[in-house]
């Protein structure tokens, strides 16, 4: 009985000293995100710009190289924001006008600004098409991970790509100007090696999507980039044997980009063949192509055949290589191939954008570097529309072939350029004046 006794007794000091933590916070999780989000309305809607350092996320291989994430670049988009509505502006369009549409503050991961209704400028990338189902890895959702000064670290709640949105104290467009001109600048050229570290460093350009990538020994490393008014912006320092680069800036007479102290400098190559509108032609019918590639041309018009008998490349075995109008609203490089019935009585046209850029430790040499669909050519020059789609033989073996037999020697021979094979002369062809 007496047990019974004490029991009760301790049982009661027990629960009296039981340990409770005391509470760190005033308020719940969702409190305090709230709270930021309204301090941070203060600072995101003054009367000036915000530029948008934008990435869209798709991840993509450039030639035989190892698929890199960032495959398109990166964009600059200008913001201004007040009450609910938006201003947009960006390189992706062919004017600096400012495109008005609404946006919301929610609270998703964290403080959200979301750019749900449509803007041609912010939606661009999240645009789908027949060539693009997916859209092109865009964001319209921007998690806010912190603010350091003037610059908030963004985060697309589609893409996880990190972001900064900063603002912006320059002349909207002027900057975007410059942008386009050093776009324009960079078309076609390649990069002379680097010393980094004591190591020479080769350098690839693929300058309408953005990217350079580092070789040296058996080393490979790619980076994102995005233009800027002067020169070009890494995604991330990239850094080789204890050297870190984190941008590239043009020289005084735009032949070289530099880093900011001017101590590593890469000169740029102009590429041996002008690319026009005037289209130049290749002719797999002709006596202009070698075996090897008439046979690449012949296969693909069996295997288009077996998909669509209706169709045969016979009738016109004339490729264009000329200017497009890019899907960024920039010109790009690229094919145009009409592919006739097998009665050639009707046709389908078919765009494709392909980078031919220099080699820079060869100035008389020429890399082709496949790109995509090339989406805006019918609906900005009003021709025809593009029925890449339905031939994808075109893409997977002919031009696939053509960028494989690259980086190709180029020889002016007057009317016509011939271009081999660098690394298998079986491989040359005729790109007709």
């Amino acid at each position: 009985m007496k047990k019974y006794i004490l029991l009760t007794l301790i049982f009661p000091l027990i629960a009296a000293c039981t340990y409770k933590e005391p509470e760190v916070f005033d308020e719940k999780p969702a409190g305090r995100t709230t709270e930021t989000l309204d301090a941070y309305k203060k600072d995101l809607e003054y009367d000036g710009y915000w530029l948008l350092s934008y990435y869209p996320q798709v991840n993509r291989s450039i030639a035989s190289y190892p698929r890199a994430d960032r495959g398109l670049g990166g964009y600059n988009i200008f913001l201004k924001l007040k009450s609910g509505k938006v201003w947009a502006s960006s390189e992706v369009e062919t004017t600096n006008d400012e495109v008005a549409s609404f946006f919301t503050y929610q609270i998703t991961e964290g403080p959200t600004l979301s750019f749900d209704t449509y803007n041609k400028v912010l939606h661009h990338f999240r645009r789908t098409s027949g060539q693009f189902p997916n859209a092109r890895g865009g964001d319209i959702e921007f998690v806010i991970q912190k603010k350091e000064g003037d610059t908030f670290t963004v985060m697309g709640r589609s893409s996880n790509v990190e972001m900064s949105l900063e603002k912006f104290s320059g002349n909207r467009e002027t900057y975007l100007n410059k942008v386009r001109e050093n776009v324009a600048l960079l078309r076609g050229k390649g990069l002379t090696p680097i010393t980094l570290g004591g190591t020479s460093v080769s350098l690839m350009l693929f300058p309408s999507y953005r990217q350079i990538v580092f070789s040296y020994g058996s080393e490979i490393k790619q980076q994102a980039f995005r233009v800027t008014d002067r020169g070009i912006v890494f995604f991330e320092p990239i850094t080789i044997n204890g050297v870190t680069l984190n941008q590239l800036n043009f020289n005084d007479d735009n032949t070289a980009l530099k880093t900011p102290d001017g101590a590593i400098s890469t000169t740029l190559v102009a590429c041996p063949i002008e690319i026009t509108r005037t289209a130049k032609t290749i002719d797999f019918g002709g006596s202009g192509v070698s075996t090897a590639f008439t046979n690449t041309f012949n296969n693909t018009n069996a295997w288009t055949q077996w998909e669509y008998s209706w169709y045969d490349m016979s009738w016109d075995k004339v490729l264009k290589v000329q200017i497009l109008n890019g899907n960024d609203d920039q010109d790009a490089t690229g094919f145009y191939k009409y592919v006739t019935s097998s009665d050639n009585t009707y046709g389908a046209a078919t765009y494709y954008e392909a980078d031919f850029v220099a080699v820079g430790e060869h100035s008389d040499q020429v890399r082709i570097l496949l790109k995509d669909p090339a989406d805006n050519e019918a609906y900005r020059s009003g021709a025809r529309k593009n029925y890449i789609q339905f031939f994808s033989y075109l893409v997977n073996i002919l031009y696939k072939e053509l960028e494989t037999q690259s980086p190709y020697q180029v020889e002016d021979m007057g009317t016509y350029y011939k271009l081999t094979s660098v690394n298998n002369s079986e491989y040359w062809l005729h790109l007709n004046k």
